[in-house]
């Protein structure tokens, strides 16, 4: 009741919240607690385990004994192979001074044909676009249109 009380006598919201928590934990320390010890003591709740962990004896690896290795050489066979690619990845602002830029017309080309394709996926997707509306709208009509009492209704 006291409690209650202060809750709706209590204006902030952050001070309801830390009264209202402050009543729970006093509820379960007053309420809970002691009920589990006196079912603890009573034998009607088992006392809770606790496990020691238990220490396994390893045996102490055993050292072999080192042996030495004969030294190896190696001896090229052939010559080393050329790489076709560059070992190093350049940089934007270099690759531009390396590389050779490409042509106006090579532009010109690659645009075409991008918008082209662009085109085309565009007049694809408004042909499906078109489909759908008229199943959409034969559905509607056909749901609109009022039972005879001959024909077989539905269940």
């Amino acid at each position: 009741m006291l409690v209650t009380a202060l809750l709706v006598v209590a204006a902030s919201t952050p001070l309801k919240l830390l009264l209202g928590g402050a009543a729970i934990t006093v509820g379960m320390v007053v309420g809970l607690v002691p009920a589990l010890l006196l079912g603890m003591l009573l034998g009607l709740i088992p006392r809770p385990r606790v496990l020691r962990p238990r220490r396994v004896a390893h045996p102490a690896p055993q050292r072999q004994p080192t042996v030495a290795l004969p030294a190896v050489r190696a001896v090229p066979t052939a010559a080393p192979r050329t790489l076709d690619a560059p070992a190093v990845v350049l940089p934007s602002s270099m690759r531009q001074r390396i590389e050779p830029a490409l042509e106006e017309a090579d532009i010109a080309i690659a645009r075409q044909r991008h918008r082209r394709l662009y085109d085309d996926e565009y007049a694809r997707q408004l042909e499906h676009l078109e489909t759908l509306r008229r199943t959409i709208r034969t559905r509607m009509a056909v749901d609109a249109q009022p039972l005879s009492e001959d024909a077989p209704r539905e269940s």
